[in-house]
């Protein structure tokens, strides 16, 4: 799943952390000859360390663990105190962000989790899809979730990715969140052992996202791929509603249509903190004998319908997707924004921050959003 801030350095993160955060944090790791004290100190030294050949496939991890950390406490750091208040943890006053996220890494890996799916949920490019899940019964014991891992490793396996699946379970309000961490296809990694050039089959790791809302009986599903979305339904709906047929009304029920925009019946201009809405970009299926698909962009589309496309309209064919952005302004702060895309009948990537809840209640006003 991609995420921002892919540009962070080693030497970068060792400079700005506690020294004993990152001992502690070393000690932990197999590697065969630990780093010198210099290096648990120079982020230049300590990068030389882990591009050493025999450091390469743990290299990859320490990596790895740096850029959550670094991501979520420079564009999620309100998820990391929450997280802390979760846990029953004191918050030290005196320490940096860098060090409030990474002490939590060491001493509370689930607690960090969590805050990792929420951070997941708005800093992920992947769309979200959304789906109705209403059911007699909701079971996220134990039993259940551990029966949806075992259900989703047999999967995995069977499409060559690795019968490798964790799932983490977590309750945030009236949400249950579930982070599934999985295998996906062996790729080939180029690497010197010794004087020799070697290949090393390895097999990376990627994060989806389940996130039940109890009290709609929405189930919004973040994935690395169309398949596994349609497995997760199913599996979900198996082991954790009781029933695999809510599988089929889950992915065969419109939650968004784009009706109200292709009939001109949408308001862009706004209410409450909404100060405005554009419409900046559409897929159209246009009718006729080939029916072309035409994709058009522009600071305002429905502007551009009206005064520059000469006799063509939104009703010249079907409307497969719309990009919007919502200008937001509250009282006594600066104005905002969010752009963000919907696919009907389930798909969009309307990141889960903030103003949320105040978009999605303007589109279900507006008749776009369906549940």
């Amino acid at each position: 799943m991609a995420r921002q801030h892919r540009s962070l350095t080693t030497t970068k993160f060792v400079s700005v952390v506690d020294p004993d955060y990152l001992r502690r944090y070393i000690a932990d790791l197999d590697f065969n000859t630990p780093p010198s004290a210099w290096a648990e100190i120079n982020g230049e030294e300590f990068d030389k360390y882990l591009s050493r050949r025999e450091n390469q496939t743990i290299a990859a991890i320490v990596r790895e663990d740096f850029q959550r950390v670094n991501d979520v406490c420079s564009d999620g750091m309100n998820l990391i105190l929450r997280a802390y208040r979760r846990a029953g943890i004191a918050v030290d006053q005196e320490l940096t962000a860098e060090d409030l996220a990474f002490r939590l890494f060491l001493d509370n890996r689930k607690a960090f989790d969590f805050a990792w799916s929420r951070y997941l949920l708005f800093a992920g490019t992947a769309k979200l899809s959304v789906h109705a899940a209403t059911a007699k019964t909701v079971d996220f014991s134990e039993g259940s979730i551990r029966s949806f891992e075992r259900g989703l490793s047999v999967w995995f396996s069977d499409q060559a990715k690795g019968q490798q699946c964790e799932i983490t379970h977590f309750d945030d309000g009236s949400e249950s969140i579930l982070l599934i961490r999985h295998g996906t296809y062996l790729r080939a990694f180029p690497h010197w052992l010794e004087d020799q050039l070697a290949v090393a089959a390895l097999r990376p790791a990627l994060e989806d996202l389940i996130v039940f809302e109890r009290e709609k009986g929405v189930l919004r599903i973040r994935a690395s791929g169309q398949k596994e979305r349609r497995e997760y339904i199913r599996l979900f709906a198996l082991h954790v509603l009781g029933d695999e047929e809510l599988a089929k009304q889950a992915e065969s029920e419109e939650v968004f249509t784009l009706s109200p925009i292709q009939s001109d019946q949408f308001s862009y201009a706004g209410a409450g903190p909404i100060t405005r809405v554009q419409l900046r970009h559409v897929k159209m299926r246009l009718y006729g004998v080939t029916e072309p698909i035409i994709n058009i962009s522009s600071p305002d589309v429905a502007i551009s319908f009206e005064h520059d496309m000469q006799g063509l309209s939104l009703e010249n064919g079907l409307l497969l997707s719309a990009k919007l952005k919502f200008h937001i302004q509250y009282p006594g702060e600066r104005p905002t924004s969010r752009t963000f895309t919907i696919s009907p009948p389930s798909r969009s990537d309307l990141p889960d921050r903030r103003d949320r809840d105040l978009v999605m209640g303007y589109l279900e006003d507006q008749g776009v959003v369906l549940r």
